[in-house]
């Protein structure tokens, strides 16, 4: 009898534990989410402000932060999918001719870029 009790108060414990370790992740999550989101950038730049670039090309858009950030820590926009397509690290692909805007955006600020498109 008094070993089943040891058994059940183990089993109690265990679970208790578990949960315990199961908040501390979920807390840490979100602390982690919170902070990845929220850079503290200075200046933002394009290294080039214009570019002529032919079809079906791609090409990595450099830009300028203080502090230095990875592109993936930033929000990429085209203003054109049907011209060319920006991903999370700044590769632009172009795909028809025409003109877009590709805008990078941390916090407030914001940086563009226009990209003419010519056909190859």
């Amino acid at each position: 009898m008094i070993f089943n009790k040891n058994v059940k108060d183990n089993k109690l414990f265990n679970t208790i534990i578990i949960f315990l370790l199961l908040i501390f992740i979920l807390v840490a999550l979100y602390i982690y989410r919170g902070l990845q989101n929220k850079i503290n950038v200075k200046e933002l730049s394009f290294i080039n402000k214009e570019l002529t670039i032919e079809t079906n090309e791609v090409i990595k858009l450099n830009y300028q932060s203080e502090p230095n950030y990875l592109p993936s820590n930033f929000e990429w926009t085209t203003s054109n999918e049907e011209v060319a397509t920006i991903d999370n690290r700044g590769y632009l692909k172009t795909l028809s001719p025409g003109e877009v805007t590709i805008t990078i955006k941390a916090n407030n600020m914001e940086a563009q870029c226009i990209i003419k498109v010519i056909e190859k």
